[in-house]
Parts: C-alpha cells; sequence; structure tokens
C-alpha cells in the first residue's frame, strides 16, 4: 500500500475508534511523535555517513511564517499572522514529552552523548542559552532551533527539564489548513501550502483538530509539558 494511503487509513481509524477519547489522542501522538524522535536519533546507528541523510525536521520545513494561509486582501493572511502566542509559562520533560531535535553532524552527536551526564566530563545536562525550543499547542509537539545535538543527549538521559523559548496554540490553522496525507492545503482554493515531508506528523498535525473540542488550551498539564 503506497505509504500516502496508509496515512490516510491511519487517520481515518483514528477518527473512528478514538475521536471521543481525548487521552487515547494524545497517546497516539505520543506514539507518533515518539517514532519520529527515534528515527532522526538512531540514524547514525546504522550508517557511516558524517552528516544526516534525513530531511530536516523543523516547523519551518513545514509551514514557512510567510506561508499564505488566506489570498485575500492586502496584505495576505501569512502562517505567523496566526498562530497565537501564549503567555503562560509551560516546562517541558525532555525525556517525556515528544521534542523533534534534527542532529545532522556525528561528530557533534557523539561529543555530546559520551560527553553529558552525570558522571561524565560535561556534567549534568543542564539548559543554556543555546538551547531554543518552540512548543506549539494542541499537539504538544516541540520543535528545535538551537542545540540539536546537546539537546539530543538531554532526551537519552530521559530526565531533564527545558523551557520553551516561544509557545504557540496553532488552533486556528485547522479553520483554514487541512492535510490529505501528501500535500498541506489552503482550504480556501485548494492550493497547495507545502508537501507533506513526514507522514507520521501529517497525522500528528490531523489530530490536533480532532482535539479541538476538548478546552480552549486543548491540552491541560495532565496531558503535555507538565
Amino acid at each position: 500500500m503506497p505509504k500516502i494511503k496508509q496515512s490516510l487509513v491511519k487517520m481515518a481509524s483514528i477518527r473512528s475508534n478514538y475521536n471521543n477519547h481525548k487521552y487515547s489522542l494524545v497517546d497516539i501522538i505520543h506514539l507518533l511523535g515518539k517514532k519520529i524522535q527515534t528515527e532522526y536519533i538512531t540514524e547514525f546507528m546504522f550508517n557511516n555517513e558524517t552528516y544526516s541523510s534525513l530531511a530536516p525536521i523543523s516547523s519551518e520545513n513545514i509551514f514557512s511564517p510567510r506561508s499564505v494561509i488566506i489570498d485575500a486582501g492586502n496584505p495576505p493572511v501569512l502562517f505567523s499572522d496566526i498562530l497565537l502566542p501564549l503567555s503562560e509559562k509551560k516546562k517541558v520533560n525532555l525525556g517525556k514529552d515528544i521534542i523533534l531535535p534534527w542532529p545532522q553532524d556525528r561528530k557533534s552527536l557523539i561529543e555530546c552523548i559520551s560527553t553529558i551526564g552525570e558522571g561524565r566530563r560535561g556534567g549534568k545536562w543542564r539548559q543554556d542559552s543555546n538551547h531554543r525550543i518552540e512548543l506549539w499547542l494542541p499537539i504538544g509537539v516541540s520543535w528545535v532551533f538551537g542545540g540539536n545535538h546537546s539537546i539530543t543527549a538531554g532526551i537519552l538521559q530521559g530526565k531533564e527539564i527545558i523551557e520553551p523559548e516561544n509557545i504557540y496554540d496553532i488552533s486556528k490553522v485547522y479553520d483554514y489548513v487541512k492535510c490529505d496525507g501528501e500535500n498541506y492545503i489552503r482550504k480556501q482554493d485548494g492550493t497547495i501550502i507545502s508537501p507533506v515531508n513526514n507522514l507520521d506528523f501529517a497525522v500528528i498535525f490531523e489530530i490536533g483538530r480532532l482535539l479541538q473540542k476538548y478546552s480552549n488550551h486543548f491540552i491541560d498539564d495532565k496531558d503535555i509539558a507538565l
């Protein structure tokens, strides 16, 4: 079965079986998010490449801040215009929550894993000015904008906390964007905004649409980012 078809089948199954179960939806996000995370972190285990061959995993690789979401009026409405910044503070657990780093350099990754941690030369992992992440709600996914390799080491340590630099509620995006498993599409006129580069994240994105009905802030402190 083609991967795109698989993605659509997965989404249909989730809608049918889990749509009325908030915590089941959150668990599915965790499963798919951890799958993506593991794929990126373990890539160098299975090859001898110096640099990652995987596509960058970042929010800007899905929606550019300059993506036109509503092509009406002057100026048009961009993706960055419909993100809702949240002032509330949340702390993301490196071992539990979904953080998607892109450790693209083998040497840097090995160095960080070898030296960061209790009993190692670099000591216990701690957040510093190089560690920058952005948290998207309702899906509870954090994107890494700085410190990919050392954050990966922190994920492997499994117990440290990081505070997002920015937190955005992306719920308004669902009013204007849909995903068919192949592309992210502008509802207004069917224009393709960007191709799907990761099918598992495409499913996560659409699960966020299902989560909207549960609360204004969608994910409470019991779910993600304790």
